[in-house]
């Protein structure tokens, strides 16, 4: 049982609550006078934890909470909402009486032992729908590059589908999808949380790592943005696919070699997988770079190498240097393709018009004989608009070809 803290006025903003040491599965805790009445009840029953100003859901077997145990006594996280304002709060012991009553710690009254309770069986948790993709099979997902596309209402979704329910009906067809929008920048809790009640309990987001890190800081100096979006991801729990780390192609100015980068990329994977339990992936455009070096990298963070279909690099059948593409326990396949040759086309993607049935039966050939590499466990794959015209028929063409139909 953890000692109750003793309020002490003559300091701000820790007189409002403090715990010296640490709580029995976290970090100290502090309360501050910013602490909204709904996050101190999260973090009294051990719902959420915290690192500065982010919140961090909490499950079983989560690096920074309880594992392998079902009760946990007093289980308080660290906060400091500085940024959250409540001009209505008279103090904080007002505030805080529920969960529990400042004035009752000083009395050393012990608390009573709370349950464990699983983040994903809250009961606020809304009825999600039921997975019923036609195009996946166990340990294989596809879906597009993002989930909407000029061109794609009444010919992908049917007439009339509402745009705040694209994600509900694209969960019906596909069991992932790659979300483009991460990539300018990390979106609010509320969009992540509404992505997940969206979604059936077996669908994964595989999500972009935002350019400011990949591309603006290029690793450098970024640890504020990557704990941001480390943490906001970490609210899709068990649906957070892949985290991708797609990099533009580096001039001489940028890096004279591989060598000069893989330091950074080295720093960044050994602190954020240290962070999150998410997965990663790499996508690199300079085309000297993919060789057994830069795989070797990979493989010792089971972060998978992106194989692409694009203009930029050959595809894994076209390489000069053929080393062992296999870097994780996971396969990550863009269908990217050519986007200023088709854009000079169309730009509305409603339909297929570039034939890739040839290219799209070397991609079996390939993944067939990747898949049955014992340290695969799944095939993730994902088509974009650009590729051929239509991102979910290229996906279909693909499942088509695999099942031989």
């Amino acid at each position: 049982m953890v000692a109750a803290p003793v309020a002490q006025k003559d300091r701000a903003p820790q007189s409002y609550g403090e715990v010296a040491g640490s709580s029995p599965v976290g970090s100290p805790l502090f309360l501050d006078k910013f602490t909204t009445p709904q996050t101190a009840a999260k973090l009294y029953h051990g719902q959420i934890w915290s690192k500065g100003s982010n919140l961090f859901p909490v499950r079983p077997g989560h690096p920074r909470g309880p594992a392998n145990v079902d009760t946990v006594t007093y289980p308080l996280r660290s906060v400091r909402r500085s940024g959250h304002r409540d001009c209505h709060a008279k103090s904080a012991s007002a505030r805080l009486s529920k969960p529990w009553d400042l004035n009752a710690q000083e009395s050393n009254q012990p608390r009573p032992s709370f349950r464990w309770r699983n983040w994903t069986n809250q009961p606020h948790s809304p009825v999600r729908p039921k997975s019923s993709g036609p195009y996946s099979e166990p340990g294989i997902y596809l879906g597009t590059s993002s989930f909407t596309a000029a061109g794609w209402e009444g010919t992908f979704y049917p007439p009339g589908t509402k745009s705040r329910d694209f994600l509900s009906y694209y969960a019906t067809q596909f069991n992932t999808v790659e979300v483009d929008n991460t990539f300018y920048g990390t979106p609010i809790a509320s969009t992540v949380t509404h992505w997940y009640d969206r979604t059936p309990p077996d669908f994964l987001f595989a999500v972009k790592v935002p350019q400011i890190i990949t591309h603006e800081k290029v690793l450098l100096d970024c640890e504020a943005e990557s704990d941001e979006f480390l943490s906001r991801m970490d609210l899709l729990r068990e649906k957070l696919g892949p985290m991708l780390l797609q990099f533009p192609r580096f001039d001489k100015y940028a890096f004279n070699n591989v060598a000069e980068f893989l330091p950074r990329l080295h720093f960044f994977l050994k602190r954020a997988q240290g962070m999150s339990t998410g997965k990663f992936a790499v996508e690199i455009r300079n085309k000297s770079w993919l060789d057994a070096r830069f795989a070797d990298a990979l493989r010792e963070y089971n972060v998978a190498l992106v194989l692409n279909d694009t203009s930029f690099v050959p595809r894994p059948w076209e390489m000069k240097e053929q080393f062992d593409l296999v870097t994780a326990d996971f396969l990550y396949v863009r269908w990217l393709g050519d986007r200023k040759g088709i854009e000079k086309q169309t730009t509305t993607w409603d339909k297929p018009i570039i034939d890739r049935q040839a290219d799209l039966r070397n991609w079996v050939d390939l993944l067939r004989r990747l898949v049955t590499d014992k340290r695969i466990r799944k095939l993730i794959a994902y088509a974009n608009n650009h590729y051929a015209g239509h991102a979910p028929a290229t996906v279909k063409s693909f499942w088509d070809l695999w099942n031989k139909k």
